[in-house]
Parts: C-alpha cells; sequence; structure tokens
C-alpha cells in the first residue's frame, strides 16, 4: 500500500525556517540508501513505523503544560513503512518570498511511503 502525508511550513523568521529545512533534509536523509565503502553495495534506506495518535495535555499543580499521547483506533493503522518519495515545494504561493538568508518564508513538503506488508483480512481485522 502506498499513502502519503503533506505538510505546510510558514516559519516566521530565520530561526524556524531553518528548522523546516533541517526537518526536510533528516526525511531526505533517511529515504536514501547508504552505498559500501567499496562502493559496490548499497544498503537499504530506513525502515519507518508510523502511527497516528492523539496528543493529550495535562497541567501539573505548578501551571507547566505535560504531554502525553494514546493510539488514534479511528483509523487504519500504516505500521512498518520504507519513504520512497519527498516532494519539497519552496514557493507554492503566486510570488516567491524569501527571509534576507534565502531561505523560504513558505514550504510544501509530500511524503511518500510504502508500507512493507501487505495488507490481508487478518491486519485489517488487527487494526491496519
Amino acid at each position: 500500500n502506498d499513502f502519503s502525508f503533506e505538510f505546510e511550513f510558514a516559519p516566521r523568521n530565520e530561526k524556524e525556517a531553518k528548522t523546516a529545512l533541517e526537518i526536510i533534509n533528516i526525511f531526505r536523509y533517511y529515504m536514501s540508501p547508504e552505498i559500501s565503502l567499496s562502493s559496490t553495495v548499497y544498503f537499504a534506506p530506513q525502515e519507518f513505523d508510523i502511527s497516528i495518535v492523539n496528543l493529550l495535555s495535562k497541567t501539573t499543580t505548578e501551571g507547566q503544560e505535560t504531554f502525553s499521547s494514546e493510539e488514534n483506533l479511528s483509523i487504519p493503522k500504516i505500521g512498518r513503512c520504507y519513504l520512497k518519495n519527498v516532494k519539497v515545494d519552496y514557493t507554492p504561493d503566486d510570488r516567491s518570498a524569501f527571509f534576507q538568508n534565502g531561505q523560504p518564508t513558505r514550504i510544501l513538503m509530500s511524503l511518500a511511503f510504502n508500507q512493507i506488508n501487505y495488507i490481508t483480512k487478518q491486519g485489517i481485522l488487527a487494526g491496519f
């Protein structure tokens, strides 16, 4: 099964723009295969184990928020997969806009994944 996630980055300053680009590069890095020192063998890219969760927040007595999560059972599970494509649009609007250092002010990123295992009837009954 193939599926994708789309994310929009709208950094408010150069620091946030740098963080967005670092996130994109991390996905690009783990999507790519690794080559051996002898340059004769390729190693498979990283495997992802994706779960969709609901974020829960609780307030402590000191007024600080702590967060926890629980698995979202309203949609099918995803499980183990490979990232097969990272598509990035650095100028998604009619007009391009950049910070003074050249980093874009808005970025769209689409991640295309491929599940490792086939979904069977037993898998559907297990929530996949």
